[in-house]
């Protein structure tokens, strides 16, 4: 048997493409990852369900619409001030991150010294 005999159609993903409906396909087909592809069909990358599911499963998705509001705003701000879609993320991510942190230091500081 060559190993053509045993090869089939596997599911691909544009680049561009949307992450819900790749989620779908695989969980219907029970696939255990699909292929990544550019505009003109070159492979790029495999991503495996399990990435997919974080990727899906992020705490903005959790987040109150007021929070989200109000993450549109910044996110319309940092554009508005000339960083494309993908920098604005970068920045509102980091921002959000130091803050947390910020934020964590200070309680830890308060709880070891509450005066």
């Amino acid at each position: 048997m060559r190993a053509r005999a045993l090869a089939v159609e596997y599911e691909t993903v544009c680049l561009d493409g949307d992450a819900l409906a790749a989620a779908r396909s695989m969980a219907q087909q029970r696939l255990p990852a699909v292929l990544v592809v550019d505009a003109e069909g070159t492979p790029k990358a495999i991503l495996p369900a399990t990435q997919m599911v974080r990727l899906l499963s992020t705490p903005l998705a959790r987040r109150a619409p007021a929070v989200l509001r109000s993450d549109e705003r910044v996110l319309a701000l940092l554009q508005d001030a000339g960083l494309d879609d993908r920098q604005s993320v970068l920045v509102h991510r980091a921002f959000t991150a130091w803050v947390l942190g910020y934020l964590l230091v200070e309680l830890r500081a308060m709880e070891d010294e509450p005066a």
